[in-house]
């Protein structure tokens, strides 16, 4: 009986310690799924952050292709490494930059620049941050039969730079003004320029800083000119406050005030005035008045009785100003030291010296780029020239109209307007159409139905265009033309040269896009008149797009190989005066003047074609503003005018930007 009650207290044991133990196991379980529904919360979590700042990531891949789009090709071969860049995207809680981590140039003739860059995304709001490492392949995307313009201001002749001029480009875009011949830039505010290169002398005067000037000839720093690198394969000349980083020169070196960090020259060195210079590497003499931290030449070195001079090195000799002359802290002669206090630790003679030199600087060179209106005539929509005291019009590539030679005339008022500038197939002596009787187009809208936009004057040569616009297209003018108030969408070419006056804007067609040159939806004043003119050859209207020409980068274009005088250059002056606002390409054949307030959306080139001397002269306000540029718009791209340029048809440029692969980090 007892053994009985023992087993029955032991079943009953057993069996709490199963519930106990169904119990524990339950509640193990239960933990263990609540700590794996919280990690799989966690994860749900971290994948929707990381989602949100790797879709960020994949953004900033797409910027910053469409960032190296905007970029020269040489810039992009140059651009510094472990250079974080920035990307603002406004409103948004994503922070993006870039890391440029390696430029692969080895290709860059052939295939490409291979750019490896660090693309990292941060999300404030679901604090996470994602990392990408591409690279990109950049092409060199140009047209096959165009010229390339290799500075922002391309100018052939003595250039004389004065008043206010401005360079406006996107962030950590270089600028780059070529001159073929001398630079006078004395009064002058200088802004936003990198490099100048020239063939001829340089002088800088005022407050101007560039990163790098390179001369042919002579550079002078005067006034307040500040350079970071100056090159010059004549002399380098510094007085009052010129300054300069750092200096390679093949002749010799005079400084005669401001301040100079490091200075190379293969020629000899004269400092006169009292101010603070660096390090000079010298191939000659070196004569000393100011204090110089370090001096190294293989030629003589001369101190005069205000040398400051720390460390002295002479291939040659040195010469002292007196035996009790202690301005220094280092005198090292391979020959022997002259007038100098006694041998010592400090002074010391009979030593081999060794400099070593810069290499010699080689020629700047440029190529003149061909300008020749008159190659352009058979490519122009309207082509005005003045025949027997008429203006007669040759029209070409203009939807409604059919190609051909027109009249430009008048026709009588109606009771409602005036009738100016229409195209006729004959006008009578006082310039009103006869054929047809029935009003035909106009291109003209002037300031009033009154006002016509285009007059001729037969003793100078001279068209003058004044109104609110004109048809869009190309337009060809044989002779001088002044452009004048009004708003244009036109690329303009004229045989002789070219005035600007009044409140003017022009849009090169490239420029200004499809809707105002396709559609007719100028941006300013709109009219009726001129209800599908437009030019056939710059207009895809089944895929409603521009057809890109290289001619239509250009706003205006100057001077040509005159064929009716023996091919001699005629013309090629362009003068931007009083205020205006250009859009596009300036291409003057001959000499560019600025004056005025003036606005150039795009590359200037100035080819010198002229007989004779000229200058070029930019002066009063000049702006090149090179910022928020369209992408139907290629500055620096224009025809070859060589006879079988592409001017009238031409494939899309290349893309030019390729991501070659990509891996998260």
């Amino acid at each position: 009986m007892r053994n009985l009650q023992t087993l029955n207290k032991q079943q009953g044991l057993a069996t709490v310690l199963i519930v106990l133990l169904v119990g524990v196991s339950m509640t193990a379980m239960a933990m263990g799924l609540a700590r794996s529904v919280k990690s799989t919360q966690h994860k749900q979590t971290a994948v929707h952050a990381a989602t949100h700042a790797q879709s960020a990531a994949w953004s900033a891949v797409h910027i910053f292709k469409e960032y190296l789009k905007t970029l020269d090709y040489d810039h992009v071969a140059a651009m510094p490494i472990d250079t974080a860049i920035p990307m603002a995207v406004t409103g948004s809680a994503q922070v993006l930059s870039a890391a440029i981590v390696s430029i692969d140039n080895s290709l860059k003739d052939s295939e490409g620049i291979r750019v490896t860059a660090n693309i990292k995304a941060y999300d404030a709001r679901a604090k996470a941050t994602s990392s990408i490492q591409v690279v990109y392949q950049v092409i060199n995307a140009v047209c096959d039969l165009c010229q390339l313009l290799d500075a922002n201001i391309d100018l052939f002749d003595d250039t004389i730079l004065g008043g206010d001029i401005e360079m406006k480009v996107p962030a950590n875009t270089p600028t780059k003004v070529n001159v073929d011949g001398d630079v006078n830039a004395l009064s002058i505010s200088l802004i936003g320029v990198t490099y100048l290169n020239a063939t001829g002398d340089v002088t800088l005067g005022s407050a101007v800083p560039l990163e790098e000037v390179y001369t042919n000839g002579d550079l002078l720093l005067d006034g307040a000119a500040n350079v970071d690198k100056a090159s010059a394969l004549g002399t380098v000349t510094l007085k009052n406050a010129g300054t300069a980083e750092l200096i390679y020169a093949n002749g010799s070196l005079a400084f005669g005030g401001g301040r100079v960090g490091v200075a190379n020259t293969l020629g000899s060195v004269d400092v006169t005035q009292w101010a603070f210079y660096g390090t000079i590497m010298a191939q000659g003499d070196v004569d000393i008045a100011a204090p110089v931290e370090k001096v190294h030449t293989r030629g003589d070195v001369i101190l005069r009785a205000w040398a400051d001079a720390r460390d002295i090195a002479s291939k040659k000799s040195i010469t002292c100003p007196n035996s009790s002359w202690n301005l220094y802290d280092s005198l090292v002669a391979e020959i022997a030291l002259i007038n100098c206090p006694e041998l010592s630790l400090n002074t010391i003679q009979g030593t081999e010296v060794n400099v070593p030199l810069m290499e010699e600087l080689e020629p700047f060179s440029r190529t003149k780029p061909q300008i020749d209106a008159w190659m352009v005539k058979a490519d122009a929509n309207y082509a005005f020239e003045y025949v027997s005291g008429a203006i007669r019009v040759t029209v070409k590539n203009v939807n409604s109209i059919a190609d051909g030679t027109y009249f430009l005339g008048s026709y009588p008022y109606d009771g409602l307007r005036d009738h100016r500038d229409y195209l006729c197939d004959a006008i009578n002596g006082m310039g009103q159409c006869t054929s047809p009787v029935a009003r035909t187009k106009t291109i003209c809208q002037g300031y009033t139905d009154a006002n016509s936009c285009f007059s001729y004057d037969n003793a100078s040569k001279t068209w003058t265009i004044g109104g609110k616009n004109i048809a869009p297209g190309i337009v060809w003018f044989e002779g001088n033309l002044v452009l004048s108030n009004g708003e244009y969408y036109n690329t303009f070419a004229a045989t002789g040269n070219i005035t600007t006056a009044g409140a003017m804007k022009t849009y090169a067609p490239n420029f200004v896009g499809y809707n105002a040159v396709c559609t007719l939806a100028y941006p300013l004043s709109p009219t009726a008149d001129f209800a599908d003119l437009y030019p056939e050859q710059l207009c895809d209207q089944d895929l409603a797009v521009m057809n890109y020409l290289p001619l239509a980068n250009i706003v205006v274009m100057a001077g040509g190989n005159n064929p009716f005088a023996g091919g001699v250059y005629q013309g090629g002056d362009i003068t931007l005066a009083a205020s205006n606002e250009l859009f596009g390409t300036v291409l003057a054949g001959n000499n560019l003047d600025t004056g005025g307030d003036t606005i150039v959306h795009g590359y200037i080139s100035a080819a010198a074609n002229g007989s004779g001397s000229g200058t070029n002269d930019l002066a009063g306000k000049t702006v090149i503003d090179l910022e928020n540029l369209p992408s139907t718009y290629r500055p620096n791209e224009v025809p070859d005018f060589d006879g079988g340029s592409c001017t009238s048809s031409c494939s899309p440029p290349t893309e030019g930007v390729d991501v070659l692969w990509s891996r998260y980090l």
